[in-house]
């Protein structure tokens, strides 16, 4: 068993042993509605490039609607329900190569230019698949707000790797926009004492040129591109 498995194993361990009120699972179809809305709220409250461009939740919740149900038929997200069933967080898991595509029409032009922004921070070329079910890619996370929610991203997390290691996915990135996500990211190699996730690339938004124009000239936040190695990627699953 190398390091990285035995801190994931540990890690596991204490977050279950601390949110006995938590259950992660595969998210499906019968979390389309209000996972979508977990999301919107999440995207438009705290996502600052949304903020920016003065999105709402009525204006990215048929996007999210949509892109919960694709995620939910590759059956590669995860949620966080507690012991009511009740949803606490979500976890948007997308093959790289197999990434949601919304339908032009109708998109808010706000959705446009953040994600014509996205696309634009690619991930090193030699990071990238030669194929399907290689590299997945983590778009965004939503926790409920409540007490004893602190830990759910993490859980999340570690139930992403679980679940994608035995389907043959070896390596995973996201991009991250929210400067609270980014230290989250941070404070879990902390937790792990060693190295988990790598900050591949960083780009200013300002910088960004859309259509002739910098939507987010005033913004001086940045964006990390963070990738990572599968948990037990040197061992094929049986």
């Amino acid at each position: 068993m190398n390091y990285v498995d035995y801190a994931a194993i540990v890690l596991d361990l204490v977050l279950r042993a601390t949110n006995r009120h938590i259950k992660t699972k595969v998210l499906s179809l019968e979390h389309q509605g209000p996972a979508a809305v977990l999301l919107s709220r999440e995207f438009c409250k705290n996502e600052p490039l949304c903020r920016v461009l003065g999105l709402n939740e009525s204006d990215v919740l048929p996007f999210f609607r949509d892109q919960v149900r694709h995620i939910a038929q590759q059956g590669l997200g995860i949620v966080a329900v507690d012991r009511s069933g009740t949803l606490q967080g979500v976890l948007t898991v997308e093959d790289h190569m197999q990434q949601f595509e919304p339908q032009a029409e109708g998109l808010p032009e706000g959705l446009s230019i953040i994600g014509a922004y996205l696309e634009s921070t690619q991930v090193p070329d030699h990071f990238l698949p030669k194929k399907a079910g290689e590299v997945c890619y983590i778009g965004l996370a939503s926790v409920a707000r409540g007490r004893g929610n602190r830990q759910v991203l993490s859980m999340m997390m570690l139930a992403s790797h679980k679940m994608l290691r035995p389907l043959g996915y070896v390596r995973g990135y996201a991009k991250v926009t929210n400067p609270g996500i980014i230290k989250r990211f941070r404070r879990l190699e902390k937790i792990a004492r060693g190295p988990v996730f790598i900050s591949a690339l960083t780009a200013k938004p300002k910088d960004f040129v859309y259509k002739g124009h910098r939507p987010f000239a005033d913004y001086d936040g940045e964006t990390s591109v963070f990738t990572w190695t599968a948990l037990g990627a040197g061992r094929r699953a049986k």
